[in-house]
């Protein structure tokens, strides 16, 4: 009728694309059984069935060479035996592959017995034949006046097609083996077909016309030797692990409708472990658990869904910091006891699938003892997000039973790009859960791929960041939803080092108060601003007075905890080359523990950036638990604060003992942050022990209180309150253009390209002042920034430099986004252009608008660390007004001299700032005068204060003044930004020394001549020489 010749036409239309795809299925299929012991899972069965296909091509054959039984003449070039009913042949469990029962036992010695065997006659035993008789019929039995068939009863049935058994084209497995088998008569023989790891399939019969009844055969039409076209599904079935009962619950349960995403019943969660990082490298293996019980009482519930809680894990997110394209790969540890060349043993004896990563034989085996779960690339999302795996990389599901453990490996493999986190906590150890995984502490491993021989590095104890796409079943779905679990944080004993003697907490004080003079307190900071961190940090301190530390405070995120354990050490002289020596440091300062503050940052509502006055209240030290620090004027100590957290925060540097910040009183210099907790635990590793890490150069986010002595008041302060009233900060308004060339399809409109344009950056700015981007998040909490308009308008090309040729039929356009916006004066419009435009590389990979491919052609931004060499300076450094000054000129200079350099016609380059970030004062030569004759002497006067400067008097000095550049540029051609500064200065140093003396400049109060005491106006840049500059 109509139905059976639909299903031929469907079946021959579709059949050739769908061979491909079965292919590629067998092979999947081929390549599981292989590894997984013949395709056992944790339940003894496989959830998603085998699917062994059966298909052939042969000549035309109809039994006629007309047309068929059902009246059809099918295509000659692909027609196969159309029959009523079919045999599908014997179907035969291979004796050596299989994966449950061992060869030559008994029937009952395995679990089973007759009667289960004869209750479900589809169960067939290791070395036995099944043969089955297949027809199709529809749902409905109905009379059938035409039908074929004896003594009254009828039978409508549709046409399968099979293939000649003996002309068949052989699938990859045929053999010609011909095989007498106990299923047939004792005078016919079948042929094996296929096979694969657990079963044979052997050619049988159609029945061209007729059908059997009650296994009469009545009217038959046989064609012989044919082979059944389709598939056939079957499960691995242990009974020494899974019961009957079990089996078919669980068969029931596969088969109940779900979502289109799983196709089973239960509902989906996520579960991240946050994103936190400390370091990075190639992988980290660690263990995921279910912290369902495997014994909860389940089985009264009257519906059996309920006891299903297993955990199907079905997609991750890593945390890829950068803005990059790794490639990855996930693996699954698997179930076994290794052999003594490490690989596993078989598997089907295990009830689990897989196993804790820990297994020490055969670890880093990866390919003989891993499963791969997930490969593919994936795309870095930045700072704080998790990058998400591709869909199509996840190749398996990973099922995780009440109360069983998976170990996983996770890497990355061109670059060290996995970020993840240190820890105080040992391995194995929980430290996230969301009530239903547990992950565990782990290691990560310094290369890719591991050489398994032993060789392989790894460091521990390390914390996975990132996230698990999860699908819980029925039984669990009733559950609240997990609540994300404090981190948890075991107590850690500092090492046992007693505090420094002190007689008097202000000894030196007081013996300077009996002399008339008076203590003033102060302090120092460096910056708050933070951008990595660790478990603590190191630098050195020069104190240019006497002076003594009275207290820190610190930079804390409070991101894992809520209490921490702080120590703080100290000695005279430099930390390098002492930070794992812990008789190298006497003097212990704080030891105390600190909790975080009540009305702390809370990232989830409070979002991801936490305001810089908030973060220099988020670990004061207090007074009370300080031990004060005398240092001397000129002596350099330096500082190791330890914390039993991984929440201290500092800042990269650029080189060790590089001042980063200063005032007339004290200096503090770059130096390391330390990886590890608590301190000096440390040992070589060829002795056992654990080689300590520390990240230099990094800057210590904090502030240093002190006390010193200056001269007492005459009046004592006015108890009236003179402060003025506050007056309204003077708004600023910032312009920026970003240009982009635009391809798009040809029936685009401008305005409708302008206008996406618009709203797609306008989008991204929005994120990056709510705190995706810190700098410009920062100048919207501290400054008040504000994007006021965003708009798009086309613009020539000359504009650019250069044409832009797009792929047919797309059309390329160039378009200009002005951005407008205000600010406090707090910060200048050149901080907010530069803070703009360190994004602007990254716009197009953000831009969330469709059907466009976008390039970024607009002014980037440049920046470069560079030293300014003076010499024939007093003996000081450069104060307040003296900064300004000489930044300003340094800027207009650069601005001048290094946009003038050929750059192929670009006058693009912009200086946009200079910042002085630190001056080291070195001895120089006497000064030139000493060596002149006096006529010389009495002509080299000061300009300001008339004096001569005198045989054997006036030695002068260098400052190094190092400074941080930044500008904007757009190319072609690139540029060395920090050559290309090197360069202006090393050219032209003499126009700049000119200009630094030239200009008119404030004047500083300055100590006069020895035994005069009289205070004079001096010009810090009189006798100074612009030695040289280098990046």
């Amino acid at each position: 009728g109509r139905e059976t010749l639909l299903a031929s036409d469907l079946f021959l239309r579709s059949y050739r694309e769908e061979e491909d795809r079965r292919q590629r299925q067998r092979q999947r299929d081929r390549r599981d059984l292989r590894e997984e012991g013949g395709g056992m899972n944790n339940k003894g069965r496989r959830r998603r069935p085998l699917k062994v296909e059966v298909a052939g091509q042969s000549a035309p054959r109809d039994g006629g060479g007309g047309p068929s039984s059902s009246g059809r003449q099918l295509d000659g070039d692909n027609t196969e035996v159309i029959s009523e009913g079919s045999t599908i042949g014997e179907v035969h469990t291979a004796n050596d592959q299989s994966a449950s029962v061992p060869q030559g036992e008994a029937y009952g010695s395995y679990g089973l017995s007759d009667e289960d065997k004869e209750n479900h006659p589809l169960l067939i035993p290791p070395d036995e034949t099944l043969s089955l008789y297949v027809v199709i019929t529809p749902p409905v039995e109905e009379d059938d006046e035409g039908g074929s068939g004896s003594g009254g009863s009828t039978m409508t049935t549709f046409a399968l097609l099979s293939s000649d058994g003996d002309a068949a084209s052989p699938t990859e497995f045929v053999t010609s083996e011909q095989v007498s088998d106990g299923g047939a008569g004792d005078d016919e023989e079948v042929s094996l077909y296929t096979h694969d790891a657990s079963i044979d399939l052997y050619t049988g019969n159609s029945i061209v016309k007729g059908h059997l009844v009650d296994d009469d055969p009545t009217d038959l039409q046989v064609e012989e030797s044919t082979v059944f076209n389709g598939a056939l599904y079957y499960d691995l079935f242990n009974p020494r692990v899974t019961s009957l009962e079990e089996y078919y619950e669980e068969l029931a349960y596969s088969l109940l409708p779900g979502d289109s995403a799983h196709g089973m019943p239960g509902c989906d969660r996520e579960f991240g472990t946050g994103w936190l990082d400390t370091v990075g490298s190639y992988g980290m293996m660690f263990d995921v658990t279910s912290n369902i019980d495997p014994h909860a009482d389940a089985a009264s519930t009257e519906d059996f869904t309920k006891r299903f809680k297993d955990v199907e894990i079905y997609g991750m997110e890593l945390y890829i910091r950068s803005l990059v394209n790794a490639s990855f790969a996930i693996y699954v540890r698997r179930a076994g006891s290794a052999d003594d060349d490490g690989t596993l043993a078989d598997t089907s004896v295990y009830r689990s699938q897989y196993a804790s990563y820990t297994l020490p034989a055969g670890q880093t085996l990866i390919a003989e003892n891993w499963e791969l779960i997930a490969e593919g690339t994936v795309e870095g999302k930045g700072m704080l997000q998790g990058s998400p795996l591709p869909h199509d990389s996840w190749i398996k599901n990973v099922v995780v039973p009440p109360g069983e453990t998976v170990g996983f490996y996770v890497t990355v493999k061109d670059e060290p790009d996995l970020r993840y986190r240190n820890t105080t906590l040992p391995e194995g150890n929980i430290y996230k859960s969301d009530g239903v995984l547990n992950v565990g502490v782990g290691r990560s491993w310094g290369q890719y791929p591991l050489k398994g021989n032993g060789d392989d590095v790894y460091f521990s104890p390390r914390e996975f960041s990132g996230a698990f796409l999860y699908h819980v079943h029925e039984g669990l779905c009733d559950s609240a939803p997990p609540s994300s679990a404090s981190t948890i944080v075991e107590e850690t004993h500092p090492p046992s080092v007693s505090p420094a003697p002190s007689k008097s907490r202000y000894s030196y004080l007081q013996a300077m108060a009996d002399e008339g003079m008076c203590p003033e307190e102060s302090s120092l900071e460096t910056t708050f601003n933070d951008g990595t961190g660790s478990y603590g940090g190191l630098f050195d301190v020069l104190a240019k007075t006497d002076l003594a530390l009275t207290g820190i405070d610190l930079n804390m995120d409070w991101n894992t905890g809520d209490a921490a354990h702080v120590l703080v050490y100290a000695r005279k002289g430099s930390w390098f080359g002492h930070q794992n020596i812990a008789d190298s440091w006497p003097h212990l300062l704080v030891n105390t523990t600190i909790y975080r503050p009540l009305d702390f940052h809370n990232r989830s509502t409070d979002g991801p950036y936490i305001q810089i006055d908030m973060k220099r209240s988020s670990a004061v030290i207090p007074k009370s638990q300080f031990t004060p620090l005398s240092m001397k004027i000129g002596e350099t100590w330096s500082l190791y604060i330890c914390t039993s957290l991984a929440d201290f925060r500092y800042t990269l540097g650029t080189s060790i003992g590089k001042t980063y910040a200063a005032n007339p009183q004290l200096r503090i210099m770059e130096g390391a942050g330390a990886a590890d907790y608590p301190p000096f635990a440390g040992g070589n590793r060829e002795d056992g022990g654990v080689e300590y890490t520390f990240y230099a150069p990094r800057v210590f986010n904090g502030n240093l209180r002190y006390d010193y002595i200056s001269d007492c008041p005459s009046d004592a302060p006015s108890e009236v309150d003179s402060t003025p009233a506050p007056t309204p900060m003077a708004m600023l308004a910032t312009s920026v253009r970003y240009t982009f060339y635009v391809e798009h399809g040809p029936e685009k409109l401008m305005g409708a390209v302008t206008y996406d344009m618009s709203f797609g950056v306008k989008a991204v700015l929005d994120r990056f002042l709510k705190g995706d981007e810190d700098i410009l998040y920062g100048h919207a909490l501290n400054d008040g920034l504000v994007v006021e308009k965003v708009v798009a308008n086309m613009v020539s090309p000359t504009e650019i430099g250069y044409l832009c040729y797009p792929t047919p039929p797309e059309t390329c356009s160039p378009i200009a986004v002005d951005v407008t916006v205000s600010h406090r004066n707090t910060a200048t419009t050149d901080e907010i252009m530069f803070a703009f435009l360190r994004q602007s590389m990254h716009l197009p990979s953000l831009i969330n608008v469709e059907g466009y491919t976008i390039e970024y052609v607009g002014d980037r931004a440049v920046e470069t660390n560079s030293e300014i060499m003076l010499s024939g300076v007093p003996d000081r450094e450069m104060m307040d007004e003296e900064l300004e000054y000489f930044e300003n000129v340094a800027r207009e200079f650069l601005d001048n001299v290094a946009t003038a350099k050929d750059l192929s016609g670009n006058d693009s380059l912009r200086i946009l700032s200079v910042t002085v970030n630190g001056q080291v004062l070195t001895n120089e030569v006497p000064n030139a005068i000493e060596n002149e004759d006096e006529s010389t002497s009495v002509s080299a006067r000061s300009s300001l204060g008339g004096r001569i400067l005198q045989k054997g008097r006036g030695k002068k000095k260098s400052n190094s003044v190092q400074v941080a550049v930044r500008g904007k540029y757009r190319p072609p051609p690139e540029v060395d930004f920090g050559e290309l500064v090197e360069d202006s200065i090393n050219r032209d140093r003499e126009l700049l020394q000119k200009e630094l003396k030239d200009r008119e400049m404030p004047a500083v109060a300055q100590e006069g001549d020895e035994g005069t005491g009289d205070i004079t106006a001096m010009n810090y840049f009189n006798d100074a020489e612009v030695v040289g500059a280098r990046e």
